[in-house]
């Protein structure tokens, strides 16, 4: 089981928009990391270069792969932010899990839930202490070794060929830059203030830092759906990292009309598994539609008995008006009898 490193910090959530104790916390985070980093025996520690990560207890399955991969193809130290500590087993070397505080705007709405949480990736930009550092979603897979990134000097981003394609924007999933304390400040100061497409940090940081990044090449970040959006061809063996947007490969079912199309990537995701993780993974898969089964058939008996009581109340209203009906009749016809006499 993993040793979480705590942050110090006020709050375990914070406000966007309570700039000065954010950037205060910063300067904690990067003073713990870098206590706790100098303690690792990887040879690139002299380097102060690292990969950044954000997860999550419903991203577990996700960072197991990630840290699976990476490790059969860099030895690069990774550091594991999380707004929330879980049990978690970590095999693989030179790993870093660090409890943060959360970050949120309560003014963004975010297109899916899963981009609540995602402003406290913005964290990564406190992590001054550091020379250069990547950043890489949760749910990325790796073919091939990224670490050239750490030998550039400008901001490099994996291209968006989804959402943003026709505005050339980026994917946050990939972020290679030196976290300068000016960026830092920037990024922080502004985002109470700026709009986010998507409700989220992608939005966010397109906004802000559109005009100041280079794109990288689409092997770097390759988005699920790429092929369907790309419109050019990508051999696999180019291909360094695989990004599961949208729809995740420890998911049971679809979200979209191309998650049969792409299945074969889930299938490469799901190779990463031992056979005990598989087992429990289809375990898992069965649990959640036994679950959904039970809850759909819940749900069917509630909206028939909603059925038959608004049958029932339509039945007594339909009697109560029809004697209400021939009690009106009845005095009508004794005072009519009356007015006869």
């Amino acid at each position: 089981m993993v040793d979480w490193i705590r942050v110090d910090a006020s709050k375990t959530v914070f406000a966007v928009s309570e700039v000065d104790e954010i950037k205060r916390a910063a300067d904690v985070l990067c003073a713990t990391v870098e206590r706790e980093f100098a303690l690792l025996p990887a040879p690139n520690n002299s380097r102060m270069i690292c990969y950044v990560t954000l997860a999550s207890p419903s991203y577990e399955w996700g960072l197991r792969v990630l840290l699976r991969s990476l490790r059969k193809v860099s030895q690069v130290p990774v550091i594991v932010l999380s707004s929330q500590r879980w049990i978690f087993e970590c095999p693989e070397p030179n790993v870093l899990f660090v409890e943060v505080p959360g970050l949120n705007n309560v003014l963004l709405k975010p297109q899916r839930d899963e981009f609540r949480e995602t402003l406290t990736k913005l964290w990564v930009f406190g992590l001054t202490c550091f020379r250069r550092v990547t950043f890489v979603d949760v749910d990325c897979l790796f073919l091939r070794s990224i670490d050239d990134l750490f030998d550039l000097d400008d901001f490099v981003c994996g291209a968006d060929y989804v959402v943003n394609s026709t505005e050339r924007g980026f994917n946050s999933g990939l972020l290679s830059f030196e976290p300068t304390r000016e960026l830092r400040d920037y990024i922080f100061e502004q985002a109470p203030h700026t709009p986010s497409r998507d409700g989220g940090d992608q939005g966010l940081l397109n906004e802000l830092l559109r005009s100041r990044v280079r794109l990288l090449p689409p092997e770097y970040d390759v988005l699920r759906h790429f092929h369907h959006y790309g419109g050019v061809e990508l051999k696999r063996s180019e291909v360094r990292m695989i990004h599961y947007i949208v729809k995740k490969p420890w998911e049971l079912g679809a979200r979209e009309s191309l998650d049969l199309a792409l299945a074969d990537l889930d299938d490469l995701w799901t190779s990463q598994l031992t056979h005990d993780e598989l087992l429990e993974l289809v375990a898992s898969w069965r649990r959640t539609v036994h679950i959904s089964r039970w809850n759909a058939a819940v749900d069917a008996a509630a909206r028939q008995r909603r059925a038959r009581r608004r049958q029932r109340t339509r039945i007594i209203i339909t009697i109560a008006a029809i004697l209400l009906g021939l009690v009106f009749f009845y005095f009508g016809y004794i005072v009519g009898g009356a007015h006869r006499v």
